[in-house]
């Protein structure tokens, strides 16, 4: 049996007609589950620190617009306990100000206990129940140290003065754990030294990128990112480049003295690095996830318990080297 076009053609155009009839909206109905955020970060130099969590509900607005939102989400009246280990602490609701990126402030509502004493390794759970008899729960452990091991050792401190035939061209960090679940680390590289003025000493300091990359004639700087990696190599031109910053500009090499570089690393658990992944994109900078929800561990409502672990490491920096620069 043949068809006309034009027959085929016109039924096609009345079922678009029909379809365009239904009203479309790109949002879909939203219940108001509670919602616990907690981030512990452990720093293996203080034995304790200040601990909050925001509980809040999912919320709608009139539109699509989020700035149209009207009232305070956030879930007021609710006990909130932290587990960390054999101790057990009760946070407090409070308010707390922080500062916008434009300068405002804002004020935002938390259960927050100032004295929280963690440790890497420890087990941490959190539970909170709201004043509807919601329970909310989720549990996390921090992560140990990541034993840091740089090559080459330099004797004398640190320097670029070297032969690239015995020392090569970059100061190579490199960390190991026995964690075969995936973990973010956020490594970074400093500078620090003080500069005499008038009114007396201050610090400087300098972040110092890993390599650094011509464009068009300029050199500039790239530092290290957020990754899985367990290794990052420091170029020794680049560390030249952050030492020659610190005093750009000033004719007065004299007034400064550099004192040390710190290597400092950062290292999510499994649940925070997957939150981070999942809200950023994946587990490294360059890949995008677009089947991916937003990670959560919490039962009861969405959010997160995740804790980081921060190792640090200084080193003297070598006089000649810094005498090469003109620094005291």
């Amino acid at each position: 049996m043949k068809v006309s076009l034009n027959r085929v053609l016109a039924a096609l155009l009345g079922c678009f007609a029909l379809a365009c009839e239904d009203s479309f909206s790109p949002k879909v109905p939203i219940e108001p589950h509670p919602v616990l955020y907690c981030v512990v970060t452990v720093d293996p130099r203080f034995d304790r620190g200040s601990i909050e969590a925001t509980l809040t509900r999912v919320y709608d607005v009139v539109g699509l617009d989020p700035a149209t939102r009207t009232g305070n989400p956030a879930i007021t009246g609710a006990a909130v306990t932290l587990a960390v280990g054999p101790r057990t602490y009760t946070l407090a609701e409070q308010i707390v100000t922080g500062w916008l990126p434009g300068g405002d402030t804002t004020s935002v509502l938390c259960y927050r206990h100032l004295a929280v004493m963690s440790w890497p390794g420890d087990t941490i759970t959190i539970t909170a129940r709201t004043p509807s008899n919601e329970v909310l729960t989720a549990k996390t452990i921090t992560p140990l140290p990541s034993p840091v091991d740089p090559t080459p050792r330099f004797p004398h401190g640190v320097t670029t003065l070297v032969s690239e035939f015995t020392y090569g061209t970059a100061w190579i960090f490199d960390w190991q754990d026995d964690v075969d679940e995936e973990h973010l680390f956020f490594p970074s590289l400093t500078l620090r030294g003080e500069k005499s003025t008038d009114a007396g000493v201050i610090p400087v300091g300098n972040a110092i990128p890993i390599r650094l990359v011509d464009n068009d004639g300029t050199s500039l700087p790239v530092y290290p990112s957020y990754g899985g990696r367990k290794v990052l190599a420091f170029d020794f031109a680049a560390i030249d480049w952050a030492m020659r910053q610190i005093s750009d500009g000033d004719p007065e090499k004299g007034r400064y003295r550099m004192v040390s570089v710190t290597f400092s690393l950062t290292e999510f658990d499994f649940n925070l690095s997957r939150y981070y992944a999942s809200v950023n994109g994946a587990l490294d900078q360059f890949s995008v996830r677009l089947d991916e929800t937003v990670y959560s561990n919490v039962r009861g409502g969405f959010g997160v318990l995740g804790s980081s672990t921060t190792t640090t490491r200084s080193f003297e920096i070598d006089k000649d080297y810094a005498r090469s620069f003109g620094y005291r």
